[in-house]
């Protein structure tokens, strides 16, 4: 039966343990991207939410101060009194 060298094998097994090293961290790798995609989606989600929000913000805001001016002209509101002066 033929043999490899005690050399030969050590390179052998120092390639395999090398294979499994970079398998590990590839695999590892690809777990925190999965997670850290996931933090992203949730992120992005959040603030497609909160456009929306100040969308929905702006339009209150524009009908509110349309019917203030109808009602009391332009001016500005004092804020502590609720006072209108031209």
């Amino acid at each position: 039966m033929k043999k490899v060298t005690d050399a030969e094998l050590l390179e052998i097994q120092t390639l395999r343990e090398t294979l499994l090293e970079v398998i590990t961290a590839t695999g590892e790798l690809t777990l925190n991207k999965f997670m850290l995609q996931n933090q992203l989606d949730a992120v992005t989600s959040e603030i497609s939410k909160q456009q929306d929000k100040f969308i929905d913000f702006q339009t209150k805001e524009r009908v509110l101060f349309e019917r203030l001016q109808q009602t009391y002209g332009t001016g500005n509101i004092n804020m502590e009194t609720g006072e209108v002066s031209e």
